[in-house]
């Protein structure tokens, strides 16, 4: 095997340790479990981000917009591994990340309904 695959499989499995709760608080787990499911929307949002560019007056805000539903389950990802890493530091910190995922897509969810 070679030297980079070898390090993507010990990567991936150090995700899934940390997903399936190894060394961690099962109320931390769960909480960062929640965090990320709003990826779950994630394919019917980028099938709906095509009809962005149907306006031609608006290009640059429709290709910042694309790009951003593009790149947020990544950037879900990364904070929730930020989360994991700040735990052995401090746990309310590390809680505190997930928590403000979940209030900023409930916010968004609301916003979206009530408009």
């Amino acid at each position: 095997m070679e030297p980079n695959k070898k390090s993507l499989f010990r990567f991936e499995q150090s995700i899934r340790q940390k997903l399936n709760g190894e060394g961690y608080d099962l109320w931390f787990v769960w909480l960062n479990r929640l965090a990320l499911l709003p990826i779950l929307a994630w394919p019917l949002l980028f099938f709906g981000s095509i009809f962005l560019f149907d306006n031609p007056t608006l290009t640059a805000t429709a290709y910042l917009t694309f790009f951003l539903i593009l790149c947020y389950p990544i950037i879900l990802f990364i904070l929730i591994m930020w989360s994991f890493k700040l735990y052995n530091r401090n746990k309310y910190l590390a809680a505190l990340i997930p928590i403000l995922i979940i209030v900023l897509f409930l916010y968004a969810a609301i916003f979206y309904l009530n408009s």
